[in-house]
């Protein structure tokens, strides 16, 4: 060991009885001396009586953390149902959106097949008009070629069957104008 016993300090120690065998024992336990062992427990006394503070200590400390503990998990599921129903909402508003896109989609399809039927429209008419137009030219040129009709005149078969003929001829002018 070599402690210098001149530098250390020195103290006569009265033991109750029995206590002096227990320390003997402990000290053969741990291969030390009886003064190293009594200064070994002088060493821990301090540790083991603030241990019941200390133990006090981490009670209080436990018991305010459970109480954080239980406050985040409160909060936690605040949370978690706060992002169910934000999923859940987020899901409705994809389906409306999709529907949405889908109607538009639709309505897209019926404007241009709206706009398909307006171009053949116009065609049609512009055709017309052609038509119409060749037409009336005919008629002039059939009423200068042709004999001044009574309007007076009683419509007789005879006189229907030439004007239908004559109707047939215009068509088939006109429509061999058209295929031109």
């Amino acid at each position: 060991m070599g402690v210098n016993r001149s530098k250390t300090d020195q103290y006569q120690l009265r033991l109750p009885p029995g206590l002096r065998e227990e320390i003997r024992e402990a000290a053969e336990l741990h291969a030390r001396s009886m003064n190293a062992e009594i200064v070994e427990r002088l060493e821990k006394y301090p540790l083991l009586v603030r241990l019941p503070m200390d133990i006090s200590f981490l009670k209080n400390e436990n018991e305010r953390l459970a109480g954080e503990l239980d406050a985040t998990t409160e909060m936690l599921r605040d949370a978690q149902e706060r992002a169910a129903t934000f999923h859940r909402l987020n899901d409705q508003l994809a389906e409306k959106m999709e529907a949405i896109a889908l109607q538009i989609q639709q309505r897209d399809e019926e404007i241009s097949k709206l706009k398909s039927q307006l171009a053949a429209t116009e065609g049609a008419r512009d055709e017309l008009r052609a038509g119409n137009f060749a037409l009336q030219e005919l008629i002039k040129k059939q009423q200068h070629d042709a004999p001044p009709i009574a309007s007076d005149a009683p419509l007789t078969s005879e006189l229907f069957d030439k004007l239908f003929s004559h109707l047939v001829r215009l068509e088939q002018k006109i429509d061999g104008k058209q295929e031109t």
